[in-house]
This record gives structure tokens, C-alpha cells and sequence, in this order.
């Protein structure tokens, strides 16, 4: 049997083929950097080449804000301040109507209106009698801690606050007390918030007549006036 030409030539490819498919692996592997071992290789890319880290996240902060709660707020006031009243009486009472849960860790907030000013506070009371208790005045903020920070205000127990408040000459009616309750239950914050009735304010309106407003008189005689001062406003006149 006599081969022909063109089976040599495809017997020939084959062979060059073979040999370039058993050579190229053990070039590329010459190529490679072998300096470390395998174990010994770094696995990160050089500085200059790494991906910038992702921000790092916010510590988890637990949730501070308070939740409402169950305390009663009320607020007996006068029948009405006075522009530049000198001082009276607001009694102010908070309540834990609850059956069963006290109100612990109790603190009192009061936020006077602009123009009222704080003069002093009466009495702090519950239902065993007085409590013990500091005021911190921070603008219009009183800041009251009652029995340094410990008191606990029981179910079906209430505190009362009374404080003397005056007013300057730029005072305004119709605006309220704001008494904020902060305190504890079972480890959770609560804050109850709580608004007087609107306050009125009167306002005086001074009056001064002089009678006669003339007199004729000759050298020597005693003349008199009589200097009538009315208040015509529907408040009180105060060092007038």
C-alpha cells in the first residue's frame, strides 16, 4: 500500500500540533513569577492598587426618645396677673392615675411664658407629707429634682408644686405654663407634657386730675390743689 503525499503532510500538522499543546503549558508556567511559594505569596494587591475600605458604620445608639405616658397634669391659677404684678400663687399637680405602675425617677420641668418671672417655690408635697427637692432656673426653664433624683411617684399617689410668679411691664395674656414629666418604668423613659389654662393678664391705666386747674391768687395767699390719682384699667396699679 503506497501512502500519498497529502497523508504525510496532515500526519506532519498533527505532529507540530500535538508538540505546540504539550510545550505552551511549561512556557507559561517558566513565565510565572515562582520567587515565593505558594504558601508564602502575599493575597493582597500592593497599597496603591487596593479598592478604598467602606466607610465604617455609625455605633447603634439606643433609642432615647421617650414615649408617652400616663401622668396627669393640671394647674390651678389666679383669677388674673397684673402687669408688673409683685407675686402670686400657681399650684401646680401631677398626677399617677395608673392602678398598678409607679412613675419612677420622677422630674418636673416648667417652662414660664416670656415676661413672667420666677420668685420662689412654696412647697413641693405628696400624700406622706413634704418632699425634698431642688429648682435649677435656666432662662424660663425651672428644673425641679425631687428627692435628689430618686423619687418615685406610686400609683394613685399625687405631687403638688406651688411657686410664686410675678410679671414685668411687657407682659402679654393669653399664654400658658408648660409642665413636663419625665421619668422611669420597668427600664423604658417616659414623657408626659402638660399645658395651664391660657393666664390673663390685666393691664392698669392710671389716671392723675388736678383740681382746680386754675386759681387767681394775690401776694400772700395760700393756694391748694387737689391731686385726684384713679385707676380706670381693669388691673392692678402697683407702686405707683
Amino acid at each position: 500500500m503506497v501512502l500519498s503525499p497529502r497523508f504525510w503532510r496532515m500526519s506532519a500538522v498533527l505532529l507540530v500540533a500535538g508538540l505546540l499543546l504539550a510545550v505552551l503549558p511549561l512556557f507559561l508556567f517558566a513565565q510565572a513569577d515562582t520567587s515565593a511559594a505558594p504558601a508564602e505569596r502575599s493575597l493582597l494587591a500592593p497599597i496603591g492598587e487596593r479598592a478604598p475600605a467602606p466607610p465604617a458604620l455609625p455605633p447603634v445608639q439606643p433609642n432615647q426618645q421617650p414615649l408617652d405616658g400616663w401622668l396627669d397634669i393640671s394647674a390651678v391659677l389666679p383669677a388674673y396677673f397684673n402687669v408688673s404684678d409683685p407675686g402670686q400663687a400657681v399650684t401646680l399637680t401631677i398626677a399617677n392615675n395608673h392602678p398598678t405602675r409607679p412613675a419612677e425617677a420622677l422630674a418636673v420641668t416648667i417652662t414660664l411664658p416670656a415676661n413672667f418671672i420666677y420668685l420662689g417655690t412654696q412647697s413641693v408635697t405628696d400624700a406622706q407629707g413634704a418632699v425634698p427637692f431642688s429648682v435649677q432656673a435656666v432662662g424660663q426653664e425651672l428644673i425641679y429634682t425631687l428627692d435628689q433624683g430618686t423619687y418615685d411617684l406610686d400609683a394613685g399617689n399625687q405631687v403638688q408644686i406651688v411657686l410664686r410668679l410675678a410679671t414685668n411691664c411687657q407682659v402679654a395674656s393669653g399664654l400658658s405654663l408648660q409642665v413636663t414629666a419625665d421619668y422611669l418604668s420597668n427600664g423604658t423613659a417616659y414623657r408626659d407634657i402638660g399645658y395651664s389654662d391660657a393666664i390673663t393678664v390685666q393691664r392698669g391705666n392710671l389716671v392723675v386730675q388736678k383740681q382746680p386747674a386754675n386759681q387767681l391768687a394775690a401776694v400772700g395767699d395760700v393756694i391748694t390743689w387737689t391731686v385726684l390719682a384713679r385707676n380706670t384699667g381693669l388691673g392692678d396699679v402697683y407702686d405707683a
